[in-house]
């Protein structure tokens, strides 16, 4: 039998069963696209799954941390383990491991020029670091000298990208959006914490409150830094969103005090922010039908957050407070220029305020503050509530002290104030 012919007959049988034949036909297509799928998909998932797993890091890489954490009845306790020289030995030493890197990080702000960044710093044993991937795109590692004080960093490219300008925010890159800060400029770094608290009053005393001191430093720090002026203390710092990062007059009474001992620049740019936000509180004193200037309780831009009436609106302990830090900071550091350029300023317009909203009593014999809420924030509408008259009286006589001071020693700051002011003779012997 020829090939036609066996064509011939398997296409008439075929032709005789059309419904059997489309069956088998379909029946195929659909097995093979099973198959072609199942396959697909099993590459596709294997695929992800290793993508996933290098995502995590090298799947022969292990992590060992300084601490470890074990389930107790009550919830869990965690411990710490020395991890020195002898540790990282006793690591190497058991079967399998390959190499072993022993890392350091800390935090710190790297600076070139009029430029910062908020960074990341790490030390690491470079002599292995190929062995765990980390490669260099151009230069070379740092070589360390025994006894050089001088040291060398390797920058990872994307901080180039982070440097700001703490004055403005800007951002360091040109109008094409090319950093302006390269590998070649010559950087400054500050990471040492431990040089931070031994240079930081903190008292001595047993290990314990020594710690819970040091802890406090460190809140304060991590908190601010007085790299930008004009900025403030949220009233939780970075431990929690209570307040919703608003500042209050905690800072001028509690936290510019801690500053002054350990970073003039940074008290004065903590200040600064109140005479930044001067123009707001002149408006708050206008909505509540004063003049000079009324400082809110809670706020970020200046203007006043808080939403209770009684706590906006009757408290002047605020106000008050920013006199106070502005007589803090001239005591401690003995400098007077903040007062001369921006301080008598706030303090005539804090007193403009305090001179409308205060009284006399009926009888006119006394002069006070009736209708206030004091600093226990409980009882509102108090009248002659003490610390809100002491510090009154305080603030008067202060800025009286600073306008005599400024005449004699520096006239032409003196004339430049309350000529911006409108100051005259007449409205100070009312």
């Amino acid at each position: 039998m020829r090939f036609t012919d066996i064509l011939r007959t398997a296409f008439m049988n075929l032709w005789r069963r059309k419904l059997r034949a489309v069956l088998t036909v379909l029946g195929m297509v659909i097995g093979v696209s099973s198959i072609v799928v199942m396959m697909s998909l099993g590459i596709g998932i294997k695929k992800s799954t290793m993508e996933s797993y290098a995502s995590m890091g090298s799947l022969t890489n292990i992590t060992v941390s300084r601490w470890s954490y074990k389930e107790t009845a009550t919830g869990g306790t965690s411990t710490e383990k020395k991890l020195d020289k002898k540790a990282v030995e006793t690591i190497r030493k058991i079967p399998g491991v390959k190499s072993v890197m022993p890392q350091i990080q800390t935090y710190g702000i790297l600076k070139s020029g009029k430029w910062i960044s908020d960074c990341s710093i790490m030390a690491i044993d470079s002599s292995v670091a190929e062995e765990f991937g980390i490669e260099l795109s151009e230069g070379r590692y740092p070589k360390y000298k025994r006894g050089s004080s001088s040291y060398e960093i390797v920058l990872s490219q994307d901080v180039l990208n982070w440097f700001y300008d703490p004055n403005t925010g800007k951002q360091a890159v040109d109008r094409d959006g090319n950093p302006k800060v390269t590998l070649e400029s010559k950087f400054q770094i500050t990471f040492d914490y431990n040089n931070i608290y031994n240079n930081t009053p903190g008292g001595m005393g047993d290990e314990e409150n020594q710690q819970g001191i040091r802890f406090c430093i460190f809140q304060m720090f991590q908190t601010y830094h007085g790299a930008i002026s004009g900025t403030n203390i949220g009233a939780k710092g970075l431990t929690g969103e209570a307040y919703n990062g608003n500042a209050f007059w905690d800072t001028e009474t509690y936290c510019l005090p801690f500053f002054l001992f350990h970073d003039k620049e940074a008290a004065k740019n903590l200040l600064y922010f109140r005479y930044e936000t001067l123009k707001e509180a002149c408006n708050r004193a206008k909505a509540l039908d004063c003049k000079g200037a009324f400082y809110p309780i809670a706020t970020i831009s200046g203007r006043e957050c808080c939403n209770l009436w009684q706590h906006a609106s009757l408290q002047l302990q605020a106000s008050t407070a920013v006199a106070y830090g502005i007589w803090i900071y001239e005591k401690v550091t003995k400098d007077t220029s903040f007062t001369e350029q921006y301080g008598l300023e706030i303090l005539i317009e804090v007193c403009r305020m305090l001179a409308t909203r205060g009284d006399y009593s009926a009888d006119g014999a006394f002069y006070g503050f009736y209708g206030v809420m004091g600093p226990d924030e409980f009882q509102m509408m108090v009248n002659h509530n003490a610390y809100t008259n002491y510090m009154g009286q305080f603030t008067f006589r202060y800025t009286l002290e600073v306008m005599d001071r400024m005449k004699k020693n520096a006239p032409e700051a003196y004339e430049r104030v309350i000529g911006h002011v409108h100051y005259s003779d007449a409205e100070g012997s009312d």
